[in-house]
């Protein structure tokens, strides 16, 4: 085998590595960024359950300050009965504003839960976002590496030309 066979083959085999070292490259880059996105989309679906368990939580901490409210105004109402205080004028006026504070007390737990349940759902969103970011590059980086590829094959053909027209196989 002659010199100008042997660039002639190298220059085969050179621009043969290069074009499948860069699909090569594009798939990995591909699968990398594929996975990336799935483990997006699990810590979405841990973030929904997260949401849903502070929704059920929320709820449950704001049912059980209603019963101790409840619970709390029988017994103000029972020591107010039993001292012989008539239910009037500011007995009534001190329960009222009891119950009322109560009530904002209530509502300020079902709030914490709503906002608790909000910045959850932003998680969410941010993850599906990363999520279909992470595919759209994926598929970025595949086409990338067959643009490259190609490109590396009309980048030397011409030199596999000229050490072929040297070798005399062309």
């Amino acid at each position: 085998m002659s010199g100008a066979e042997v660039m002639f083959a190298s220059s085969i085999a050179s621009t043969a590595m290069s074009f499948f070292g860069a699909i090569s490259q594009g798939n990995a880059e591909r699968a990398a960024y594929n996975r990336q996105a799935a483990i997006d989309e699990r810590n979405r679906e841990l973030a929904n359950q997260d949401r849903i368990r502070s929704e059920q939580l929320s709820r449950q901490a704001a049912e059980d300050k209603r019963r101790e409210n409840r619970r709390t105004m029988s017994a103000l109402r029972a020591a107010y009965g039993s001292s012989g205080i008539e239910m009037a004028g500011t007995p009534l006026d001190i329960l009222a504003d009891a119950s009322t504070e109560m009530a904002l007390d209530e509502r300020r737990i079902e709030d914490e839960g709503r906002v608790t349940n909000r910045e959850y759902a932003l998680k969410m969103l941010g993850l599906d976002e990363s999520a279909d970011m992470n595919r759209a590059a994926g598929k970025n980086a595949k086409k990338a590496s067959i643009i490259k590829a190609g490109s590396t094959l009309l980048g030397n053909s011409q030199q596999i030309y000229d050490s072929g027209t040297k070798a005399g196989v062309i």
